[in-house]
């Protein structure tokens, strides 16, 4: 099964990465050789899902999910063919099918860490990023809440308050870029990595002038809270993650590899794609 996950990879990779004919370029809708195997691969996973349904705890969703967004990549080839006399919606489809494989494949290459649990340097650690993955998850959903929070305070800080000043030579009044919640967002999420400054905030021209200055206060209470507070709570949770599994890395490895061995048994020895040839052999017989 291993060794049939890194074939799935790199056909994966020949399709996508590093494709023989590039189908945004020339706008090839027949599919080549590479996607016909990634094709074939993908729907013995979905064969031996269906057939053997394994254990769906911890990273062994990663498996539901990349078949999914597989799915969704094959619904856009499909689309891509019917639109392809309405150019160019057939191009935007095959680029949507790219990025839905992109997200597969990275998927794929999660799920090796599933395999890792074998291992017994490296099954602790696969358990240990498992479950950091998991407080991450924690974490975004709390530092969500207050982004969405200071987002939207500060959009409605930067709404102008005066009315447009008119051009006195053409009368029309002069555009001025009000910022948006999209754009703020963005410019709060990039603030946590240090690549926003104050300055960086959109201008407040017709505005009171103390809305420059409310505006800085609430962008510097933001990155008081984010940095002091929510990425200090998030290393103490990662923190407090590794300590309570590395105290009993040996425990946790025997247990995570005692399910995958279990998940392993309960499915056909055949790896995929061989599966499709045996399973349709014995409905045959």
């Amino acid at each position: 099964h291993l060794v049939s996950h890194v074939f799935l990879l790199a056909l994966f990779i020949l399709t996508i990465v590093y494709p023989p004919v590039n189908p945004l370029s020339q706008g090839r809708l027949v599919p080549g050789w590479s996607e016909c195997l990634l094709l074939i691969w993908l729907c013995g996973m979905l064969v031996s899902e269906l057939t053997f349904p394994g254990e769906r705890a911890g990273l062994a969703w990663i498996r539901l999910l990349l078949l999914g967004f597989s799915a969704a990549a094959l619904l856009c080839h499909l689309l891509a063919v019917i639109t392809q006399w309405w150019p160019p919606a057939h191009l935007h489809c095959l680029f949507a099918r790219n990025v839905l494989l992109a997200v597969a494949m990275t998927l794929g290459f999660i799920q090796l860490l599933e395999f890792l649990t074998f291992h017994h340097l490296f099954g602790p650690w696969a358990i240990i990023i498992r479950d950091l993955i998991k407080d991450l998850c924690r974490f975004a959903v709390i530092l969500m809440l207050f982004h969405t929070a200071f987002t939207l305070s500060l959009t409605a800080l930067c709404q102008p308050l005066y009315p447009q000043e008119r051009n006195n030579s053409t009368g029309n009044a002069t555009q001025v870029a009000i910022p948006g919640p999209l754009n703020m967002s963005v410019l709060l999420f990039f603030a946590l990595f240090g690549l926003t400054e104050p300055d960086k905030i959109p201008d407040v021209e017709r505005s009171p002038p103390a809305t420059a200055v409310l505006a800085k206060m609430v962008f510097g209470v933001y990155l008081v809270v984010t940095f002091i507070v929510l990425i200090n709570l998030l290393i103490a949770m990662m923190s407090d993650t590794y300590q309570r599994i590395q105290a009993q890395s040996d425990t946790e490895w025997k247990f995570g590899r005692a399910v995958l061995i279990r998940d392993m048994s309960r499915k056909s020895g055949i790896p995929s794609p061989f599966n499709l040839f045996t399973n349709l052999f014995y409905s045959i017989k």
